[in-house]
């Protein structure tokens, strides 16, 4: 059964704002992550997380790393399904927030460097603009 987890944080202009997710309920009273977070930083799909109870079940803290990032991407072009189809055939999986603006999973066994390479130039050509919200280890380590 999934469970609605509400997560606190402060946006890129410094001011507090709240994302719902979606989370499993686990054996242990943990929680694992089944949306891919749109705003939230440093959290990807699967991570498991500890909430707390206020009336709604609230983020604590991060419990373990699935290994999976999170990339934000807000688009100028108009040539979205493209785009989309391209990170979605190296592997990047995709949560639509509107026709303008995704966070992609990129799962722990793929490999980042083509995908950050493809927005790099996609950046570059002024057709999107993105956020590493949630980089894995495993990331950070083949991307120079």
């Amino acid at each position: 059964m999934l469970f609605d987890i509400y997560i606190i944080f402060y946006d890129l202009e410094g001011n507090l704002a709240e994302e719902k997710v979606s989370a499993l309920l686990l054996n242990d009273g943990n929680y694992m992550v089944k949306d891919i977070p749109l705003f939230t930083p440093n959290l990807a799909l699967d991570d498991i997380i500890a909430v707390e109870t206020d009336e709604k079940l609230y983020f604590d803290k991060l419990v373990s790393s699935s290994g999976n990032s999170t990339i934000n991407i807000v688009f100028f072009d108009e040539k979205i399904d493209i785009i989309v189809q391209k990170i979605r055939n190296m592997g990047g999986e995709i949560r639509y927030w509107n026709n303008k603006y995704i966070s992609i999973n990129i799962p722990a066994n793929i490999s980042y460097y083509p995908i950050k390479n493809f927005l790099n130039h996609l950046e570059e050509n002024h057709c999107l603009s993105y956020r590493e919200a949630c980089l894995a280890n495993n990331s950070l380590h083949e991307v120079h």
